[in-house]
């Protein structure tokens, strides 16, 4: 699935320097990290995501001491344990023109499923795969593509 260009986290300007202001930095230049500049973007701009609830580079140990994988952006939302916040999307960025096949998603939706995530994206720049939580079994979520994440809120 591509995105529309109005609302495409790969249509934003161009990237010859990249401040990355979720981190407050400098980001490489690397194709992969022009894709997670773009999406961040996409997700504060048009999905309406607050900056405080968007991690880059989250390494999921965190929530899970027994992986040792990074996600590339972590959404959370108010809900919680206790009134913390728990995970709403799991984004994985490739380079572009790397094909987003079922190896990749099965990938992302592994991690997305040891965080609880609802929602996992998997995105190229050129092309986007979302995938929202289906039916439950066994603790494991049934992940089904879907054409939009909704409006965050």
């Amino acid at each position: 699935m591509k995105l529309s260009s109005k609302s495409s986290p790969s249509s934003s300007a161009s990237f010859e320097r990249l401040q990355d202001s979720a981190r407050r930095r400098k980001a490489s230049t690397k194709p992969e990290e022009k894709v997670r500049q773009a999406l961040t973007r996409w997700l504060l701009e048009q999905v309406g995501v607050p900056p405080r609830l968007l991690s880059v580079e989250y390494s999921l140990s965190a929530l899970d001491p027994k992986c040792r994988k990074r996600a590339d952006i972590v959404v959370w939302k108010p809900g919680g344990k206790e009134g913390g916040l728990c995970p709403w999307l799991l984004v994985e960025c490739k380079a572009p023109g790397i094909a987003l096949n079922d190896t990749v998603a099965d990938q992302v939706r592994r991690y997305a499923e040891k965080i609880h995530a609802p929602f996992v994206l998997v995105t190229s720049g050129d092309q986007t795969r979302i995938f929202k939580v289906g039916k439950i079994s066994a603790g494991k979520g049934n992940y089904e593509e879907v054409e939009r994440l909704p409006v965050f809120g």
